[in-house]
């Protein structure tokens, strides 16, 4: 049986709504659809071969103030709730610190490790 870990994660229709009110050239990574950033129905769902209770997506956008940088959001999908949860890692963080996103109260998820973490960049323009 998989180890499980504890992950720190805010609802992503929260930050979703912010996002695509105040930001421009957003970008949904790892089939995650535009319009819902939802990965649902997932193919490996559909077709049974699933290897881990969630999955994850990237979504980026540009933020203008103070200078135009690339700002990325962890998205998981946590395939028995069917629903869509930030990672609260450091560059969901730093968005709140930053005054870029309110903050929304976090929640604990419990899934099979490992979780993907991929280093996350923030992209400056010249």
């Amino acid at each position: 049986m998989a180890e499980t870990v504890i992950c720190e994660c805010v609802p992503i229709e929260r930050i979703r709504t912010q996002v695509v009110g105040k930001y421009r050239n957003i970008n949904c990574r790892g089939n995650i659809h535009q319009e819902t950033w939802s990965m649902y129905p997932c193919g490996l769902d559909e077709a049974d071969k699933c290897r881990s209770d969630h999955c994850d997506g990237r979504i980026s956008f540009s933020v203008t103030t103070p200078t135009r940088d690339v700002k990325i959001i962890t998205a998981l999908f946590i395939r028995s709730e069917k629903g869509a949860y930030a990672l609260r890692d450091r560059s969901l963080r730093s968005l709140f610190e930053e005054g870029l996103l309110e903050t929304v109260v976090p929640v604990d998820k419990e899934l099979n490790d490992p979780l993907i973490r991929l280093p996350v960049k923030s992209y400056k323009n010249p």
